[in-house]
């Protein structure tokens, strides 16, 4: 009797221990498809707001429920086998780490929140304040999330092991935007304290490899939370002396890969590479070069990042024409080259009346004086950064780990892929240029991957519409152009361990590519020429292989922009198995 009776409880402990297990993992489920939700909803509005408290309270609530099933004595005994016991552990710290990772967010939304709050409209040194504050918060979360353990993360059966890997992979990225929060939040303050930065304007209308081309140029000053904007001055007229930068002064690759267009003798051609950390320090040299002036960074802007920050401090008039977030794109890409002519000895007269340049001075110099929402801005200028319409690079060390922070640095990752169509034909057709793109990766016997990418490319120029010459060209002197024809470079930066590059246009393979080797110690370039006439399309395929290991790609914004009458579409969207997405931010894809 005394027997069974043992028995009887020992099922009902088992029993219990069983139930406790399966509502704690159903419950750290549920957490972590909050998080997801919670994560997919905040933007930097949200978060500066606090909009997405309830999403992180609820996953915070399902964790610590999971926790309190398996935190009792009653799992101790269980806790003690080998095998099991090391499962037991698992839940119970992936219930508690997820707890405190949680409590560590919420605490950080708020103090945030709280502190943009009582800053609305920082001025000069608030600004400084500001972000220092931020920055704050970011070192004690980081500091805390340091301290959180989430269990043992091996030998655990496949669920428990999923779910383990998922938070894992969570926390990690929290860990990289919270540290990247607090060294942006160091620079930016080191920027605003005391910095002379080169600011260029770039158009999306005619491009080079991830940015636009830059058309006009000029100097920003920060004094104490304050800044000033010179003159912005067309790059035609800016030209340096022949010879007076080399490229392999900064990067070696670059002068090997494009050095016979000798990029650094104007600034229209000098952005050739995705690699901005390359093109920056090289557009300095040029600005020193030409005017003497030693800077001490480089900040570029296009149309994109211009709206963006209408949208916050509202609309500027520039020489009678007043500029807002809805005619923007339209007024810089098409409107402002009515009646201009393409005749040479007019050029430097013509490019004066490029007003990207004014916008800018305008917008900024509002954004210095006026009254505008905190939150706003944030939340406009988040797709101009993702999509690398801003651009920042510092020789000074805490201010480049700042922009390497928010993500402005315009670098390129090891294992990053990016696509670029680079205008050679001097006019502004890149806004009639949709592209579909499509990856696809296969796995070979030797553990290799073979990549293809498939891009469809189209000339949607419509001649009827009556765009001004100096949009559809040709530009004087342009071999082989005629109204309406893009002419352009087809350049795939590719991860650095790829190997066995080939380019085919239209199912012909290209045997004499414009340019194909190393570009960086990190990756490799092809570049291959073409032309559409309006209405024409082409086919280019991108052979590539990845060694074994390699079994991802991170799939880079290319800057691009289409004209306004495309809807908003993207200008590259990318495919890849089922997942389709545009270019407007990074995207990894995994095979």
């Amino acid at each position: 009797m005394v027997w069974f009776g043992i028995a009887l409880l020992a099922i009902a402990w088992i029993t219990f221990a069983v139930r406790g297990v399966l509502l704690a993992r159903n419950e750290a489920n549920a957490g972590l498809d909050a998080l997801d939700a919670a994560k997919a909803q905040l933007s930097p509005q949200d978060f500066l707001q606090g909009n997405g408290r309830d999403q992180l309270e609820i996953a915070r609530a399902h964790f610590a429920k999971a926790h309190s099933y398996i935190d009792t004595p009653l799992f101790m005994p269980i806790k003690w086998m080998p095998y099991v016991g090391r499962q037991i552990d698992a839940v119970q710290g992936l219930a508690g780490g997820a707890t405190k990772v949680l409590d560590v967010g919420i605490k950080a939304l708020d103090d945030a929140q709280s502190i943009v709050k009582s800053t609305h409209q920082p001025q000069g040194a608030q600004r400084i304040a500001l972000v220092r504050r931020l920055g704050d918060i970011a070192q004690v979360a980081g500091a805390a999330l340091d301290r959180v353990s989430i269990g043992p993360g091996h030998a655990l059966v496949g669920p428990l092991q999923d779910a383990h890997d998922r938070f894992a992979d969570q926390l990690l990225k929290l860990k990289d935007n919270i540290g990247g929060l607090g060294a942006a939040s160091q620079g930016f303050a080191s920027f605003l304290t005391h910095s002379n930065y080169l600011v260029i304007a770039a158009n999306n209308s005619e491009m080079r490899v991830g940015s636009g081309a830059f058309l006009s140029l000029g100097e920003m000053t920060t004094v104490s939370g304050h800044f000033t904007i010179g003159e912005l001055k067309p790059a035609i007229s800016l030209l340096p002396k022949p010879g007076s930068v080399d490229p392999a002064s900064v990067d070696r690759d670059l002068a090997a890969r494009w050095g016979f267009m000798q990029p650094t003798g104007d600034f229209r051609e000098v952005a050739v590479t995705g690699r901005f950390d390359v093109v920056a320090p090289l557009a300095l040299k040029m600005w020193k070069s030409t005017t003497g002036h030693s800077l001490d960074g480089v900040l570029v802007l296009d149309p994109v990042a211009l709206k963006a920050m209408l949208v916050a401090v509202g609309p500027v008039t520039v020489n009678g024409v007043q500029y807002d977030e809805h005619n923007v794109l339209q007024q810089v890409f098409v409107e402002q080259y009515r009646g201009l002519t393409l005749d040479p000895t007019h050029f430097t007269q013509e490019a004066r009346r490029e007003q990207l340049s004014a916008i800018a001075r305008a917008a900024i110099t509002k954004l210095e004086t006026g009254h505008w929402d905190t939150v706003k801005l944030v939340d406009a200028m988040r797709g101009a950064t993702l999509g690398r319409h801003i651009l920042a690079w510092s020789d000074r060390a805490v201010e480049e780990r700042g922009w390497q922070g928010a993500h402005l640095d315009g670098g390129l990752p090891a294992d990053g892929l990016m696509l670029g169509i680079q205008n050679r034909a001097g006019n502004k057709l890149d806004q009639f240029l949709p592209t579909d793109a499509t990856f696809d990766a296969a796995l070979a016997p030797d553990g290799s991957s073979d990549c293809t990418i498939s891009l469809s490319i189209q000339n949607d120029t419509n001649l009827a519409d009556h765009l001004p010459n100096y949009v559809i060209g040709p530009y004087p002197g342009t071999f082989g152009g005629a109204p309406g024809r893009y002419i352009g470079w087809v350049v795939l930066e590719l991860p650095g361990g790829a190997f066995q590059s080939t380019v085919d246009i239209d199912g012909k393979r290209v045997t004499r590519l414009v340019a194909a080797g190393a570009d960086g110690s990190g990756n490799r370039v092809v570049a291959a020429l073409t032309s559409w006439d309006p209405g024409q399309h082409h086919d280019v395929t991108v052979h590539f292989r990845l060694p074994k290991g390699d079994r991802s790609v991170e799939i880079q914004p290319s800057a691009r922009a289409l004209n306004p009458r495309f809807g908003g579409r993207a200008a590259v969207t990318w495919h890849f198995g089922t997942e389709t997405f545009g270019d407007g931010q990074h995207h990894t894809v995994t095979w």
